[in-house]
């Protein structure tokens, strides 16, 4: 874990004052570079030196440590099937025992609107749109 208010670069003393009692604790200040994508999440830890620290075994912004973090996948949804029953927009899908559901809407795919329906697999929108609205489940 960085510790940005430590100038010492050699020893790690200072983490246990602070409460880091466990973990990879390295010397130094610095602080974590995340990179985010699609498929991972990347992890780097900056080292931070001083102009006086600097010499030709450490330069600022050295990468002490790097790691990467696969990305979560969304479950999916299964059997979503959406219809109008009469004046009313009624969602079904495939409700797996035990998981919390919320449906999403937005009549612009750009702000969406979560309403939590627990551990059911239907829901009937009580506000059926009169023009468009799109609709989504998340888990």
């Amino acid at each position: 874990m960085p510790q940005p208010a430590n100038l010492n670069i050699n020893g790690t003393n200072s983490a246990t004052a602070g409460g880091y009692v466990n973990g990879d604790i390295l010397p130094n200040s610095g602080h974590l570079r995340l990179a985010i994508d699609p498929d991972e999440i990347g992890v780097e830890y900056v080292r931070t030196y001083t102009p006086e620290q600097e010499n030709g075994a450490r330069s600022n912004g050295d990468i002490g440590a790097s790691y990467a973090i696969a990305a979560p996948t969304p479950e999916e949804i299964t059997g979503l099937v959406v219809e109008r029953v009469v004046d009313d927009i009624v969602l079904q899908w495939d409700a797996d025992p035990g998981i919390d559901y919320t449906v999403q809407w937005s009549a612009d795919l750009r702000t969406w609107n979560s309403i939590p329906v627990g551990q059911v697999g239907t829901w009937t929108d009580p506000n059926p749109p009169a023009a468009r609205k799109f609709y989504r489940v998340t888990r």
